[in-house]
């Protein structure tokens, strides 16, 4: 049972051209203009590129998840192009990185990404973080992961939470790294749950303590974190933490399973026929697991 961590050339940063309009003329001569209403380009760069983590999308449109994103986005990416196009806004040119990067443009997703953290947009700077870290920038990641969180963004508080952890682009920090995981908890980010649940099962950069790793687990698992259902479960059929609940771990197990996970469901036929039996003696130790979390911004 464990935790885990958290695009091109040094030619990402050429710049996107940035389209001020007459919009800018008419500002510059002192006349007030009318609230614009948002056009069509707008609304569908926001409804097919705006991600669960930014605070300020426009909640008027579903979120969309990074799997979402993935393959083949000429419509998402002709829409956000044009938005920033029409606004310049920081939130358009993050879309836009976020479209990029799933149509597998990593050159021009860190552009835009770059674009839109010049202006401090927080949830930009996470997946800039992201794009420098898997480049083995990871000092710089780990900046841009920090001024996220001291912003208040949960993926940022998150990742500068598994950077302190693993000692990457930084000083390997426990306490730090507990801090900024029970921050990204608190701004509802499950699994910052799951990873400090994961730190106190192993006991390898905290003190071992299986009752704490179990409430953690508990939360993260209530807050739907299927890896959290896993361990849980896991520590319930070895008795870690807790006695021994063969019907408890069951339980864990089928929801993991009812999720998709493939662990889940072989060990929930395991436990299920002990209990369809009622076997007498003790299971064999479960099998271990990677329980891996992948870097915040991935999910």
């Amino acid at each position: 049972m464990c935790s885990a961590t958290a695009h091109d050339n040094s030619h990402w940063k050429a710049s996107i051209k940035r389209a001020a309009g007459a919009g800018a003329l008419v500002a510059a001569l002192g006349l007030a203009l009318p609230a614009q209403a948002a056009t069509i380009a707008q609304d569908n760069c926001d409804r097919l590129a705006g991600s669960q983590y930014d605070t300020s999308r426009n909640t008027a449109f579903a979120p969309v998840r990074e799997a979402g994103l993935k393959g083949a986005n000429t419509a998402a990416i002709a829409a956000c192009r044009a938005a920033l196009a029409e606004t310049d806004a920081p939130r358009f040119a993050f879309q836009l990185g976020r479209a990029l990067d799933g149509a597998g443009d990593t050159a021009d997703a860190m552009n835009a990404f770059d674009q839109a953290s010049q202006s401090n947009y927080a949830i930009a700077k996470v997946h800039l973080g992201m794009a420098l870290g898997e480049l083995g920038e990871e000092q710089a990641a780990f900046a841009l992961f920090r001024q996220a969180a001291d912003a208040g963004n949960a993926l940022g508080a998150y990742n500068v939470g598994v950077l302190y952890r693993d000692g990457a682009g930084t000083a390997q920090n426990p306490q730090e790294a507990v801090h900024w995981f029970t921050a990204a908890w608190t701004k509802g980010y499950a699994a910052a749950g799951f990873n400090l649940g994961a730190l106190y099962d192993e006991g390898q950069i905290v003190p071992q303590d299986n009752a704490r790793a179990m409430e953690w687990y508990k939360r993260a698992a209530a807050n739907g974190q299927v890896d959290a259902m896993v361990n849980l479960a896991l520590m319930y059929e070895a008795g870690q933490g807790t006695q021994a609940d063969l019907v408890a771990a069951a339980n864990w197990y089928n929801r993991a399973a009812e999720q998709g996970d493939g662990f889940a469901k072989d060990r929930l036929k395991v436990v299920n026929g002990a209990l369809a039996s009622a076997q007498a003696e003790p299971l064999p130790a479960p099998p271990a697991v990677d329980r891996t979390i992948v870097t915040a911004s991935t999910l």
